[in-house]
């Protein structure tokens, strides 16, 4: 039958499920942050209110996305190591900075996808598909300080984009109406 996770109380709502290399369990709980449930039992592993998508890159290491939205400044990409949580890249100041219609700064990171030499991804989207952000953004700690020094649109135009994959040197973005593909090469910082 179906049965509760009864040795952690959730916060909700919960977004998104992840397995870590060890094998244990991160869930993106939006209302209290990420937690972990090794061998049944769960313990929060960071406080990050609003988290809506977790990314694990090693053991006890993860990215995580705080969402956004209409009249929220909280779209972040954060690295949590063990405990510790460090701002990556204020993606609500990102689009703040690059939206060419500066009174509708519309950023709500969803998802994250991290790629092989550390590059990120970041889906935005929002349940309107007329105010949705609808793009891909491309983060790269380009001098490996923790900090993403290049921030650039990879994808614009896609439909509400909820899920990302990078096989095979193709790019899968699933969109509400479509999933899509486009050729993506390491090191590419646009795709058109």
């Amino acid at each position: 039958g179906i049965h509760a996770v009864p040795s952690y109380e959730f916060a909700t709502p919960i977004f998104k499920l992840a397995v870590a290399p060890d094998g244990s369990l991160l869930v993106a709980d939006a209302g209290a942050g990420i937690v972990e449930l090794r061998n049944g039992v769960g313990s929060l592993v960071a406080e990050l209110a609003g988290v809506t998508d977790v990314a694990p890159i090693g053991r006890g290491d993860m990215f995580a996305l705080r969402g956004g939205g209409p009249g929220l400044t909280t779209g972040a990409l954060f690295r949590v190591s063990r405990g510790s949580t460090q701002l990556i890249a204020d993606l609500y100041q990102f689009e703040a900075d690059k939206n060419p219609h500066p009174t509708a700064v519309d950023s709500n990171p969803f998802e994250v996808e991290v790629l092989k030499g550390g590059d990120v991804l970041v889906a935005e989207s929002m349940g309107e598909p007329d105010r949705s952000p609808n793009k891909v953004t491309l983060l790269r700690d380009a001098d490996q300080d923790g900090r993403a020094e290049v921030r650039n649109t990879l994808l614009q135009g896609v439909r509400q984009p909820f899920g990302m994959l990078l096989q095979g040197g193709q790019l899968y973005v699933g969109n509400t109406n479509a999933l899509v593909r486009y050729p993506y090469r390491a090191g590419d910082t646009t795709i058109t």
